[in-house]
């Protein structure tokens, strides 16, 4: 019986190392898709943006001193200060993903 448990306990730890492989590799590919997207530049300015990838479908009003303003893609969201890029954040590809979630 104790063998039996042994095998058990030796199996279900084997499965779970398999699982974590498998979501780090899945991490692994999210972030070389992310990077590999076409995605605003730092420093970018608002009308480059709008060249580039249109119109988005959301805007944030600026906020805050310097003003901070965000503008809603569907697969990521750019933010500026004044007119240029600061930072553009990649949106979760599904509920399940760890990361920022986008402002509502």
């Amino acid at each position: 019986m104790q063998k039996l448990l042994t095998t058990l306990l030796i199996l279900l730890m084997s499965l779970s190392v398999v699982t974590i492989s498998n979501a780090e590799v899945l991490l692994i590919e999210r972030v070389e898709q992310s990077q590999a997207t076409d995605r605003p530049k730092r420093a970018s300015t608002m009308n480059q943006v709008r060249n580039q990838f249109g119109e988005p479908s959301r805007v944030v009003s600026a906020i805050g001193e310097p003003p901070i303003t965000q503008w809603v893609y569907s697969n990521f969201t750019v933010y500026f200060e004044n007119q240029y890029v600061i930072n553009t954040v990649m949106h979760q590809a599904n509920a399940d993903e760890k990361g920022p979630k986008p402002l509502n």
